[in-house]
């Protein structure tokens, strides 16, 4: 694997709860023995968004871009996205974790990538799951957030609306979490997981090194870069804000410019 430039390759992780499809890119020459774990956003897939200039999702771009900087990454769709198992309405922040938990086990144990240590980079909803995992408990390197969720309840009420939100928390507290809220096409569980998620709390438990790359003009993550600057702030170990003058998808409708340098910012926060 080791000997072709950007090699990519589909790998099923076999699960009890059933297959996570992901993508494995593979550098010619490694500069680090780190495998990179880039996970996807609301309603996104492993490829993520498509970039009209370049006709290539933001993290097929990113797996290309790493792999030049000799940096291994495996890419995956969550359960209910993509090509992976399960149904988008049964999609939770805490399934979302559980997928990522099968996911490092499965590098962690197959003999292509048990000598590396993992790193996570969560663009939007992936930031958030990110933090989740780590806090819960999962051993990662480091961790890279693009525009991360720092506030669900603000940005997801800003999505769905007061009426939603509040019709979702009621039946999850009722326990009806497989109820489908409204015109949503989600079902209260991940309703209920939006008032019980605290990322910013979960960045204070994570004890390594946490990049946050933050657009300035970002208005789908709630108060981003102010928040993101409130976490260095809060962490007692490296943490880095990197501010560009871009909007949630790093502006990638009019070019490569903003997603270049959102790519730029982790390489090399991975290889210093």
């Amino acid at each position: 694997m080791s000997g072709v430039v950007n090699f990519a390759a589909e790998i099923a992780v076999n699960t009890h709860r059933g297959n996570i499809i992901g993508t494995v890119t593979v550098p010619m020459l490694s500069r680090t023995e780190t495998v990179v774990t880039l996970m996807h956003g609301y309603t996104g897939n492993r490829s993520e968004f498509r970039i009209p200039s370049v006709r290539e999702g933001l993290f097929e771009r990113a797996a290309h871009k790493l792999a030049s900087a000799g940096i291994m990454s495996f890419r995956f769709d969550f359960r209910g996205s993509g090509d992976s198992s399960g149904l988008w309405r049964d999609t939770t922040f805490t399934g979302q974790a559980e997928d990522l938990a099968n996911v490092l086990d499965f590098l962690r144990r197959d003999k292509r990538f048990t000598a590396r240590s993992i790193a996570l980079v969560g663009f939007s909803q992936g930031g958030l799951v990110a933090l989740k995992a780590a806090a819960a408990g999962e051993r990662v390197e480091r961790i890279i957030l693009w525009n991360p969720i720092l506030d669900p309840l603000r940005t997801y009420g800003e999505i769905f609306g007061g009426q939603n939100m509040n019709h979702g928390r009621q039946l999850a507290q009722e326990g009806r979490t497989s109820t489908t809220v409204g015109s949503t096409e989600l079902a209260a569980g991940f309703f209920g997981d939006i008032y019980a998620t605290k990322p910013i709390d979960d960045a204070l438990r994570f004890r390594g090194p946490l990049l946050i790359v933050a657009g300035a003009r970002d208005c789908i993550a709630a108060d981003g870069p102010n928040l993101a600057m409130s976490v260095k702030t809060k962490r007692c170990v490296p943490t880095k804000v990197v501010v560009i003058d871009a909007d949630h998808g790093f502006d990638a409708t009019r070019g490569t410019k903003g997603v270049d340098r959102a790519i730029q910012a982790t390489i090399k926060f991975l290889l210093k």
